[in-house]
């Protein structure tokens, strides 16, 4: 971890790190738990989801029958993961030293309810609207332990992201074949009033 925080990249999971979870698909059908969790020390697990329609709420649907387009999480589960980094609304793995590549982009996240979202990073992004609705809480803690250093999100196509992290230091968004400035037919971002938003530091991407 120190070297590679003294060559501006991310540290590589050591062993008592937890690992990368991604789940993303066409239709989804989610039970069960997941167990996560690092060692004592430890940093958090990645942990991102993604389906066409992804709903996130303190309210969430109950256990599906049938893979769905349309999924609901249940916001007070995912915090409890302690993820250090939590992705919703695509399918995630770890590229080129310190980057984020993304895949599987939803169609449409949308975050309501009062509980709170929490990890050292949270992430949302879909490819035609992000939208956080009154009265929901985004929080990120820099409690979470993460090296510092440079990292790229890496991303194809039109679309809106949000991110919150409990560090300073701003990810660099990369879209590759996103529309020219103004033409974008989708990528909105959009936020209420009421909607909390906490951390050392946001950043908000959208292309239309």
């Amino acid at each position: 971890p120190v070297a590679a925080a003294a060559a501006g990249e991310l540290a590589p999971r050591l062993p008592q790190d937890a690992g990368n979870v991604s789940i993303a698909g066409d239709a989804l059908r989610l039970a069960g738990a997941l167990h996560v969790q690092a060692q004592s020390g430890g940093r958090g697990a990645q942990l991102a989801v993604s389906a066409p329609q992804l709903h996130i709420s303190d309210a969430a649907a109950a256990a599906q029958d049938e893979p769905s387009a349309e999924v609901t999480l249940d916001t007070a589960a995912l915090s409890a993961y302690g993820a250090d980094t939590l992705v919703l609304g695509a399918g995630a793995q770890r590229g080129e030293p310190g980057q984020l590549a993304l895949g599987k982009v939803a169609q449409n996240v949308s975050l309501s309810g009062a509980t709170a979202l929490s990890a050292g990073n949270v992430l949302l992004v879909a490819q035609n609207q992000v939208e956080v609705g009154a009265g929901t809480q985004v929080l990120a803690d820099s409690a979470h332990p993460r090296a510092s250093g440079a990292q790229t999100i890496a991303v194809n196509g039109d679309g809106a992201a949000l991110w919150v992290s409990g560090h300073e230091a701003l990810p660099n968004l990369v879209r590759t074949g996103a529309s020219a400035a103004g033409s974008a037919p989708q990528g909105e971002l959009n936020i209420a009033d009421a909607a909390r938003l906490a951390g050392a530091g946001v950043l908000f991407d959208g292309t239309r």
